[in-house]
């Protein structure tokens, strides 16, 4: 599986390089803004990557904490961005 992996990591790590936002998380696609559920994903993937050996750049990992705390009221609206908003938020906190 890290054979598997390694070989499309590139492409993984261009396909999110391309969707994180200067202000912080990251978006469905390039031209849209920045939303939790993008960023938990984005972070989620990158994360799976350096789990299974690999080595995201960091820079991915870095500058998302404005974001949440801006984000942070959609988090009382709805459960699931809640849960992805603690998962990032826990993440980002060890970086």
């Amino acid at each position: 599986m890290n054979r598997l992996l390694s070989r499309h990591a590139s492409h993984v790590i261009s396909f999110f390089s391309a969707r994180r936002k200067e202000e912080g998380g990251f978006s469905q696609t390039p031209r849209l803004p920045a939303t939790v559920e993008d960023t938990y994903y984005a972070l989620r993937s990158l994360s799976a990557l350096r789990e299974a050996g690999l080595s995201p750049p960091a820079h991915l990992f870095q500058g998302h904490a404005g974001f949440l705390q801006r984000r942070l009221g959609e988090a009382v609206a709805e459960v699931r961005v809640a849960y992805q908003l603690g998962w990032v938020a826990r993440l980002l906190r060890h970086e």
